[in-house]
């Protein structure tokens, strides 16, 4: 470059003019956008959320998760428990008209599991209008299972009842445990 080139190209530079001006670009803005740009406000507290719409939409969310948390929690077709270090998984169906106890073992990814046999008791949750004057203790059906070093088992049995709800007790030789459990289905349901 020689030094008119030179010369020509700082001149170009000085006589530059920008028709940007922001103060009439703002001008036309939104209020919001104003207020973003207002140097006062920059020193306002601002929402976690950002927004009151976003904090809505948040509690909005976290009020559905903690629905649906209540209903399966509240649901009766299956509990879960924890039996010799065993976890399972308890469930009452109904297939071809008959109740059936459907007992789901899986053994913990960590420690030793119970491997031997489980008693269980099934017994029906009786409504005070079924009671029975002459029998002092509900009816109750028993069962023997046996778990084996199996990682995953599944039994199923047949219950003679044809109540809603239903006691079960589950005992091995050092530990015992009871749950209630309810067989939500329409064609249960005899009122």
């Amino acid at each position: 470059m020689t030094d008119k080139e030179s010369d020509k190209s700082k001149e170009l530079d000085r006589d530059l003019v920008f028709y940007y001006s922001r103060e009439k670009r703002l001008e036309r803005a939104s209020a919001a956008v104003r207020e973003l740009n207002d140097s006062n406000s920059a020193g306002k507290r601002r929402s976690f959320f950002g927004s009151r719409s976003n904090t809505v939409l948040f509690v909005t969310i976290l009020l559905i998760c903690a629905g649906f948390g209540l209903v399966s929690r509240l649901s009766g077709k299956e509990k879960d428990i924890d039996l010799g270090n065993n976890n399972l998984s308890v469930a009452m169906t109904r297939q071809e008209g008959v109740l059936i106890l459907v007992i789901e073992k899986n053994e913990p990814k960590k420690g030793n599991a119970y491997i031997g046999p489980v008693d269980i008791a099934v017994s029906p949750v009786m409504s005070k209008s079924k009671e029975i004057p002459s029998v002092d203790f509900p009816p109750m059906f028993t069962h023997r299972i046996f778990f084996t070093p199996n990682e995953s088992e599944m039994f199923s049995f047949s219950v003679p009842f044809e109540e809603i709800d239903y006691f079960i007790l589950l005992r091995t030789d050092d530990e015992q445990k009871s749950i209630r459990i309810s067989a939500i289905e329409e064609n249960l349901r005899r009122k």
